[in-house]
């Protein structure tokens, strides 16, 4: 925490934000849910993520890989469904795991919320199917 605090923005950034935020709302008769770690006095939807390395292409890498798209786009939907309004953006905090514990922030891009889209529509889809016919395989 100390580490973060040293960075100027990120000290901004979470300063008055509201922390640990649970939305809850209904997607076509399908009852969602995010836990968002953090939201911006205006509006931005911030995820707090450890890493080995903080650096952008790094991080690319793991986008993909850990489904940090989806997460980005589900938060998203979440906040717009709640506060009918889009959020400003979505920005990761990312902070190294080993000393000296280096922090970035990067913001999503609109490849990374598109994918996180199409993923989420899919999920919705075979949900609902499975729902329908009670064939969950």
């Amino acid at each position: 925490k100390v580490s973060l605090l040293k960075n100027e923005t990120i000290k901004y950034l979470l300063d008055g934000c509201k922390a640990e935020s649970s939305l809850y709302w209904t997607n076509d008769g399908i009852n969602c849910k995010a836990r968002l770690d953090a939201i911006t006095i205006d509006g931005w939807i911030i995820d707090l993520k450890t890493a080995r390395s903080s650096g952008n292409d790094q991080f690319g890498k793991s986008i993909d890989f850990f489904g940090y798209d989806v997460q980005a786009m589900w938060y998203a939907m979440a906040y717009r469904n709640v506060f009918k309004e889009s959020p400003a953006g979505f920005l990761w905090i990312i902070i190294e795991k080993e000393p000296p514990y280096i922090s970035n922030i990067i913001q999503a891009e609109s490849w990374v919320m598109t994918s996180g889209n199409e993923k989420i529509s899919k999920a919705i889809d075979v949900f609902k199917e499975c729902t329908k016919t009670g064939k969950w395989e």
